[in-house]
């Protein structure tokens, strides 16, 4: 019995790559890669920002001149429908048929099915600024969770609409120096931070706390692992979880980790696995991941106004 269950689950799992796989490849996703990027002369400006699977649909976040636009499009049937926003979008969350879209000071909440606008939190009072802005977003139990620059996580109660909490990881920075929290994630217990500087000192080892913070929401366990900052460097960092894998994505890099191993690791963090040459070409914007395949718009090693949609296996 146990086996027809594990080959059941092994065919949905196949079935979904698969599908993904052969939506990359259709004439559907080449048109909208195609135009992610608008070229005048020698400049360009990327539309695209990131790209999410939505149920059955991939979302294309894209950034027009004056709004944001959620471009969901049909895996299997090549359907499309739009969701506009007048302000800039952080981050896309899906969650039991609801798309939630990070704003600096709200969160919005729409229906799947019709798009409809079903409620807004607000998350942040007053301006926001070049490093207390919001990140990504995550959710658990009821509760959001948002990267949110120099600030912290943002711990808010969904149902009272009040802030839980406002998490900063105690970090060894000295002499005036500063971080900042990019990346969140949840996985079971674990809180996940991405953690970028923000201070920069003389030396080539005088630099504030670069790496990622671990808390664990049962029994409050904390841990901060520092990359080697004379041999790479974190630019607001993003965090993925796929596959039992945490990948953190810093510009065109997605360092992979395991979270167990995380725990347990001594002395500098070190990825396990460095991805940064795809397949396709170079990357345009955040990829979508799904049991260990990056899906994207990429621009052609041969000809760099070439772009392609396109995949890569992460293993």
């Amino acid at each position: 019995m146990k086996n027809i269950a594990l080959s059941i689950l092994l065919l949905f799992s196949f079935q979904a790559k698969a599908d993904l796989n052969s939506y990359f490849d259709s004439p559907k996703a080449q048109n909208i890669c195609q135009d992610s990027i608008i070229v005048q002369g020698s400049r360009s400006f990327v539309k695209l920002k990131a790209i999410y699977e939505i149920s059955d649909e991939v979302g294309y976040l894209i950034k027009e001149r004056n709004y944001f636009q959620l471009k969901l499009v049909n895996t299997k049937n090549s359907t499309e429908r739009n969701l506009n926003i007048d302000q800039p979008v952080r981050d896309v969350l899906y969650e039991n048929n609801f798309i939630y879209l990070l704003t600096d000071g709200e969160v919005y909440q729409y229906d799947l099915k019709s798009l409809d606008l079903i409620n807004h939190y607000i998350i942040h009072y007053g301006a926001s600024a070049r490093y207390t802005r919001a990140y990504q977003l995550a959710k658990k139990d009821e509760r959001f969770y948002i990267a949110y620059g120099e600030l912290g996580v943002k711990v808010l109660d969904i149902q009272s609409l009040e802030l839980i909490d406002l998490y900063k990881p105690i970090l060894p920075n000295t002499g005036g120096h500063r971080s900042l929290i990019s990346g969140v994630q949840v996985i079971g217990n674990d809180l996940v931070m991405g953690l970028d500087n923000i201070t920069l000192g003389p030396g080539s080892g005088d630099r504030a706390f670069e790496g990622l913070a671990l808390k664990n929401l049962s029994n409050g366990k904390e841990k901060n692992l520092k990359i080697n900052q004379r041999m790479e460097a974190y630019h607001l960092p993003y965090i993925f979880y796929d596959a039992g894998t945490i990948y953190v994505n810093n510009l065109e890099l997605y360092f992979a980790q395991s979270l167990d191993k995380l725990w347990k690791r001594r002395g500098a963090l070190k990825p396990e696995r460095r991805h940064f040459r795809f397949d396709p070409g170079y990357l345009i914007g955040r990829a979508l991941i799904k049991n260990k395949q990056m899906h994207g718009c990429f621009r052609s090693r041969d000809s760099f106004n070439s772009i392609l949609s396109g995949s890569h296996s992460l293993r």
